[in-house]
């Protein structure tokens, strides 16, 4: 994810503010002080857009319930981890060689 905002970050400078504001409500969507569980359920599917979500989850899992991970969350956190990295690397080595003429 940090390579797909950094390189559109070169272009539009004024992206890292909303970045911040972004950052802030993947904070509070992340389940570190709740469980999933304790989301009413029209809300549970919107854990699902933030991977770390399921990292997150797969802890409390093994600290608090004494417990693996499951398979799910933990295929899930490395598919999420995958396709980002994929995707940023296309999009960073697309856009590389205008990184001069901007900075």
């Amino acid at each position: 994810m940090l390579l797909i905002l950094s390189t559109f970050n070169v272009f539009f400078r004024d992206l890292q503010q909303l970045v911040a504001i972004v950052l802030q409500l993947l904070f509070y969507l992340t389940p570190i002080f709740y469980t999933r569980n304790s989301v009413p359920l029209h809300f549970r599917s919107l854990l699902f857009i933030d991977p770390m979500a399921s990292i997150i989850e797969g802890y409390q899992q093994i600290f608090y319930v004494d417990a693996l991970p499951s398979v799910k969350l933990t295929a899930y956190a490395l598919a999420a981890a995958a396709v980002t990295f994929y995707v940023g690397r296309l999009i960073f080595n697309r856009y590389k060689d205008a990184f001069a003429d901007y900075v």
